[in-house]
């Protein structure tokens, strides 16, 4: 398989999240459950890690859609 450009992974991610209302649902569902509005502070370091991990993966995915 050919490697994909960031044009193209761009593309595929905002028809994906941003075009149909399924896909808008299912990014706002994601943001929910990670608590993406909130960035939390937690004293323990392994919780902390986990829910910055958690959340990461959201922010990738809006780094992407607007071609960061």
């Amino acid at each position: 398989m050919a490697k994909r450009t960031k044009e193209q992974i761009q593309a595929y991610f905002q028809r994906t999240f941003c075009m149909f209302d399924e896909g808008k649902v299912t990014l706002q569902e994601l943001e929910d459950f990670v608590e993406f509005d909130r960035a939390e502070f937690c004293s323990d370091p392994t919780k902390a890690a986990y829910l910055q991990g958690r959340r990461s993966v959201v922010c990738w995915i809006h780094n992407i859609i607007k071609g960061e």
